[in-house]
């Protein structure tokens, strides 16, 4: 059975949460990069590559 675009996105959103909890910023990057395609997440592109801008800049502070 298919997931709906809420679903998807909420699980997206859940996975998101774990790997800043467990402090992995670059697992972040990579899921969202991979996750990106899917319309039912991120419905406009603009505010992917604001939110992957956020991460990115998270991911050089960290290091």
């Amino acid at each position: 059975m298919d997931m709906k675009g809420r679903e998807v996105r909420n699980e997206a959103l859940k996975n998101v949460l774990i790997f800043l909890w467990l402090g992995k910023i670059d697992a972040v990057v990579e899921y969202i990069t991979q996750v990106s395609g899917n319309l039912g997440v991120f419905r406009r592109k603009a505010a992917f590559r604001a939110l992957k801008s956020i991460f990115y800049r998270l991911k050089w502070r960290k290091s």
